[in-house]
């Protein structure tokens, strides 16, 4: 992963250039594969597996970016599903993950799906990674065979 991100980072005329060149070699390396993995996944994994979901191509990004030395963080949130949705229909969202990096100035990147991050993204949190940012953590004091289930609703108003 090293000599990738020195080979992109060479090949970049900015850190601007070098940090969608690592989002774009991320999107275009992994396979997108629900399932596939889990929270406690490494890039390194991520890499080798071939795939994952949002939350794995961020972080593989985020390994690339920072042996770059672009400083870049983890962003969690929701992608509305449904482009130019008409207002004030609510649509179930997707949770979703993209990366942040600053290169003179913040650059939101999606290596997931390879688009410019914008309306549809509905930012929740940021941190290093997703452990930083898990939408649940805490004590547990149910019964062991209760599951959580959670449905986030999007409603574009403008």
């Amino acid at each position: 992963l090293g000599a990738v991100a020195m080979d992109l980072r060479a090949a970049s005329h900015s850190p601007t250039v070098a940090a969608e060149a690592a989002v774009g070699w991320v999107h275009e390396h992994l396979k997108y594969r629900k399932g596939a993995t889990g929270v406690r996944t490494t890039a390194a994994e991520v890499l080798v597996a071939g795939g994952g979901v949002c939350q794995d191509f961020a972080h593989l990004s985020l390994a690339l970016l920072r042996a770059m030395g672009i400083p870049s963080w983890y962003v969690s949130g929701y992608l509305h599903p449904k482009k130019g949705a008409p207002v004030d229909e609510p649509l179930v969202g997707e949770s979703h993950a993209w990366v942040a990096a600053f290169t003179g100035t913040v650059w939101p990147l999606d290596p997931t799906s390879g688009n410019p991050v914008g309306e549809r993204h509905v930012r929740v949190a940021a941190g290093r990674d997703y452990r930083d940012v898990s939408p649940f953590r805490g004590i547990y004091a149910g019964r062991a065979a209760q599951d959580l289930d959670v449905t986030v609703e999007l409603i574009r108003r403008a």
